[in-house]
């Protein structure tokens, strides 16, 4: 299922960047905080209450980030080639 959000888009050299914006629906056992596309609603997600700011309560509309860091996506799959090739017992 796909969600239709509004949201920015923003290139950069190594990123690629989105602002999606959210309303917090509510806080559940004040650890996941239930968080919904803000102001189409629908399909609600969930992300740790920690992450969200200290006095965020339920009703306030949040920007969330999201950043593709392509230097550290290509980082972390040529270490994990490394360990595969390793534990193969493949020679470089």
């Amino acid at each position: 299922m796909s969600i239709r959000l509004n949201h920015l888009f923003f290139a950069f050299a190594d990123h690629y960047h989105t602002v999606v914006r959210v309303q917090a629906d509510r806080f559940e056992d004040n650890e996941m905080a239930v968080l919904l596309p803000y102001p189409e609603g629908g399909r609600s997600f969930d992300a740790p209450r920690e992450l969200l700011p200290r006095k965020a309560k339920p009703g306030d509309v949040l920007e969330v980030s999201f950043v593709h860091d392509r230097r550290e996506t290509e980082r972390m799959a040529d270490e994990n080639r490394r360990l595969m090739d390793e534990l193969l017992g493949r020679d470089e």
